[in-house]
């Protein structure tokens, strides 16, 4: 599962996460930083459960949850997070659900509006 490349830990499959593409779900260095790439509400079968943001938003989480267990790291230990919507009327539910998982020092985070985005879905990165 893990590859070494350069200074460089890279996992591009975990149990019950289904990638669209050929990429990294996570890679970590030789210091203490872990970047993860943009996560959308798949669930365990690839597919999207809900079409409701707030829900898609849940999952998506959930999905970066499994990748952070993976090298022992939890939400306390997220720094950034980059939300992409597909209309930004979603934003309220989408933040309800967030501060929910977010009770205290959240991480900085940066939300916005895109056209389109991978099988419709939210895109957290």
């Amino acid at each position: 599962m893990p590859a070494k490349q350069k200074n460089l830990t890279c996992v591009t499959e975990l149990p019950g996460l289904t990638p669209l593409a050929n990429y990294s779900l996570l890679r970590t260095t030789t210091n203490p930083l872990v970047f993860l790439s943009g996560q959308i509400p798949l669930n365990s079968k690839g597919e999207i459960e809900s079409q409701e943001p707030s829900k898609q938003m849940v999952q998506c989480m959930k999905n970066v949850k499994t990748i952070l267990k993976e090298v022992n790291l939890d939400f306390t230990d997220i720094v950034k997070i980059v939300v992409y919507l597909e209309n930004m009327d979603d934003f309220p539910k989408v933040n309800a659900e967030y501060n929910k998982l977010f009770t205290k020092n959240p991480p900085v985070r940066t939300c916005i509006a895109v056209r389109t985005l991978p099988k419709n879905g939210i895109l957290f990165k």
